[in-house]
């Protein structure tokens, strides 16, 4: 039997970050969805992404904006003087469908990011559903809003290619 060793092999023979390589390059990642989901219609809010991956890469999704209440929410604007809001998805499951289909739905503007010259700034996708995702309190405000839209940012990460620095329901 011959073993492969094909660079995402060999990261997840060393416990690499394989899930933070995009789907679709070479070494499929092991946390990636099968292609026929990945290119399909997604439904309310798409295939998943564990999240996990990328929070263990510098994200911050999970610890941040994931079944947050209304007072946490404002403790966070509270603490932290350079936002202008805070929001929490519903759940984790939310969140991970969200921006798994958000990912998926941009794979054409991920790859031409992930393949350009010089710098790689942070890739801001947007995700839009057609019911609530989420909350958001804005400062200033004491209660929160039910939201359906998303970001989802993507930071740079050579060589595995990216991770999701961060995503949030965001109300438009």
């Amino acid at each position: 039997m011959r073993l492969s060793t094909t660079p995402a092999v060999l990261l997840l023979a060393l416990g690499g970050l394989v899930a933070c390589q995009p789907p679709g390059s070479s070494g499929a990642s092991a946390a990636a969805p099968p292609q026929s989901e990945r290119s399909g219609a997604s439904s309310a809010a798409g295939p998943a992404r564990d999240l996990s991956q990328d929070e263990a890469a510098g994200g911050h999704i999970l610890r941040k904006h994931v079944g947050r209440t209304d007072d946490e929410l404002l403790e966070r604007l509270d603490h932290e003087r350079n936002i202008s809001g805070a929001s929490t998805y519903t759940d984790r499951t939310t969140a991970e469908r969200v921006v798994g289909a958000a990912i998926a739905r941009s794979q054409d503007r991920i790859q031409h990011w992930l393949n350009r010259s010089g710098g790689h700034p942070n890739l801001v996708l947007d995700y839009d559903s057609d019911h609530p995702i989420g909350r958001t309190i804005n400062r200033g405000e004491s209660l929160s809003r039910p939201c359906s839209h998303a970001l989802v940012v993507l930071k740079y990460d050579p060589p595995s290619g990216y991770y999701v620095l961060t995503s949030y329901p965001e109300c438009r």
